[in-house]
């Protein structure tokens, strides 16, 4: 339905609901108005009723009056009020008409009629003995010049005999029954007529009533059909807005994906080619002839801090797609928070020193009360990335990290004195890929992953990370971790033991290196050197499987994940169908997570991830081989 036509049925609707009401008020007040008529007649009834009763009692006490006193003002009074019943003298009220006129008038129907008719007849009845009394009275007074004279004793006990004997007591009583009955008459007749005019009017107030809620929920039913359809024109409205602003918000938000992502690949370009560019430039000058051994160091050295540099970058962005893929898991575990943030310390502080900045650290809680339960690789994680971002754009003033304990959470920050961030740029550089401004010509190297995967962390570890910063003043970086205080149940770590010492602790081992890319297991070869007293080696997963049938004293196999044929995983399974004892190390590029679980499950007994690190290897070796 149109909302005018609804519109024009609403109005009709109205129209017929106020013309619906002034009826229903109209016969509410006749109604109301029959009532009150009918409440009048009855007291006028009632009046003529007390009337009739109270005249015959006036009559009698006037009669008897007369007759005791003689005082002709009793017999005056008692003319006077039955000339006042027969219409021959004025009433109180001023009217002049007979009682009977007045029954007429009022419209007595003939019970009522009949019923005054009988005590008025007696009442009559009665006056007849009262005008026999008053003769018999004037024989007993006698007015002579103010004086009166006693009469004869007959005369006196006669006119006493005839107001006060049982037959003018009998008369009084036959005037009062038709009266009482009257007055009963009346009584149910008036209640019967209320009655009526109340079930009327109770009629006519549940009909109005009735109809007015049929109109009102007629009403309602259309508002709520016109608030539909103006819903409906609204919805559609709005929805014709959001697609045209939906088309808007996709199209900047696909020109800033492509803005990022063009950002972003220039930004990976250039930080892989950067560390590359030191690697393969500075491998080349270790070829020349004539270089001296200080200069060699050096090259070495900056070659090392390439491949890290390239390796953090690889790392961040293994970690991102594990983060987005949801493949990273959490590893909860309990350690003391005064511990990391110390190792945090002393980790970075050289580098603050070559910059020339300070770098400091709080720890509030005693020992036995730092120890937490968390993740503490994606701790380590979370405090590396931001203590690396103070470092990169802090050029002079100081770092200070450490946490504060608040209930039941660890409030952890770091805080520097750099350039600090832009007001409109600190919500994004949580975002993959941004730094503070890409397009800032002194944005530093990096990524732009480290803080997004600091925030992914946090939130996977329950908490929240925010920071404070003003431009030209510095940064203050804040997340929060839920944690659980206990005793102190970690696993207590060893002390380094020198190269040399670690090498005496451990027996001459028979190896096999499984490894088709020949670089590693070249280097491979050099790290397990000084562990080894035989060094077999393939680079196919069926021939690391026929030599250890055929070298079951084999202690140690380094079994490359990724082979040709059937792969490391299958190798090792068919490896410890006859060989439990053998100590297998499972070794990948891939580094996702469950690659360890994964290794485990198929028979490694543990697992190291490339680029394998010289200290990482040993201590896997001394672990299993240890004196």
């Amino acid at each position: 339905m149109h909302i005018k036509k609804i519109f024009k049925l609403l109005f009709g609707l109205l129209i017929t609901l106020m013309i619906a009401i002034a009826l229903g008020l109209i016969l509410l007040i006749n109604n109301r108005k029959k009532l009150i008529v009918s409440q009048e007649i009855r007291y006028k009834f009632l009046i003529i009723a007390n009337e009739l009763r109270q005249s015959s009692d006036d009559l009698t006490l006037y009669c008897r009056m007369f007759a005791m006193s003689g005082d002709s003002t009793w017999e005056t009074k008692y003319w006077r009020i039955l000339d006042m019943r027969n219409g021959k003298y004025p009433r109180p009220d001023g009217h002049q008409i007979a009682l009977r006129d007045s029954m007429i008038k009022l419209g007595f129907n003939k019970s009522e009629f009949e019923l005054l008719e009988i005590s008025e007849a007696y009442s009559n009845e009665l006056v007849l003995i009262e005008k026999n009394a008053f003769s018999k009275s004037k024989d007993i007074f006698h007015e002579n010049l103010g004086a009166f004279s006693i009469g004869n004793n007959q005369s006196i006990d006669y006119t006493t005999k005839l107001l006060f004997d049982e037959k003018y007591l009998e008369a009084k009583r036959k005037i009062m029954e038709p009266i009482d009955q009257f007055l009963v008459l009346i009584n149910d007749k008036t209640r019967n007529n209320v009655e009526n005019y109340n079930k009327m009017g109770l009629l006519i107030l549940t009909t109005l009533a009735t109809f007015i809620l049929a109109v009102i929920l007629t009403l309602i039913a259309s508002y709520f059909l016109v608030i539909k359809k103006l819903n409906e024109q609204i919805k559609t409205d709005i929805d014709l807005k959001i697609s045209n602003e939906n088309l808007l918000e996709a199209k900047d938000k696909a020109e800033e994906s492509d803005r990022l992502k063009t950002a972003f690949l220039s930004n990976m370009s250039h930080e892989i080619r950067t560390p590359m560019n030191g690697i393969l430039g500075f491998s080349a000058l270790l070829k020349e002839p004539r270089l001296n051994g200080e200069l060699q160091q050096e090259y070495i050295r900056i070659i090392e801090k390439s491949g890290a540099r390239m390796l953090n970058i690889i790392n961040d962005i293994v970690d991102i797609s594990k983060i987005e893929a949801g493949l990273m898991k959490l590893k909860i575990e309990k350690f003391n928070i005064n511990e990391l943030i110390e190792y945090i310390y002393t980790f970075f502080k050289p580098e603050t020193e070559v910059k020339g900045i300070k770098i400091t650290y709080q720890n509030l809680l005693p020992v036995k009360e730092a120890i937490i339960s968390s993740d503490y690789e994606k701790l380590y994680a979370i405090l590396s990335n931001l203590v690396k971002n103070a470092i990169k754009y802090t050029e002079k003033g100081e770092i200070e990290l450490g946490y504060l304990k608040k209930d039941e959470t660890l409030e952890i920050f770091v805080k520097d004195t750099g350039i600090g961030i832009p007001k409109d740029r600190q919500a994004a550089i949580f975002e993959r890929f941004i730094q503070a401004d890409i397009s800032d010509k002194m944005a530093r190297q990096g990524a732009g992953l480290g803080l997004s995967i600091s925030k992914a962390y946090v939130e996977m570890l329950g908490g929240k990370i925010w920071l404070e910063s003003e431009e030209g003043i510095g940064s203050t970086f804040f997340f929060t971790l839920p944690n659980t205080f206990g005793p102190d149940e970690r696993k207590v770590v060893g002390k380094i033991i020198p190269a040399q010492e670690e090498k005496n602790q451990i027996k001459k081992l028979k190896i096999l290196i499984a490894e088709d890319d020949e670089t590693s297991e070249m280097l491979l070869s050099i790290l397990t050197k000084d562990y080894s007293r035989e060094l077999l080696q393939t680079s196919n997963a069926l021939e690391a499987i026929e030599i250890c049938h055929n070298n079951p004293d084999i202690d140690l196999i380094l079994m490359d994940i990724n082979m040709p044929e059937i792969g490391g995983y299958e190798a090792t399974r068919q490896i410890r169908q006859f060989n439990q004892e053998v100590i297998i190390i499972a070794q990948t590029a891939y580094g996702l997570f469950g690659d360890r679980e994964k290794s485990i499950r198929a028979g490694c007994d543990d697992y190291i991830s490339k680029p394998i690190k010289s200290e990482d290897l040993k201590a896997l070796i001394m672990k299993y081989f240890k004196k």
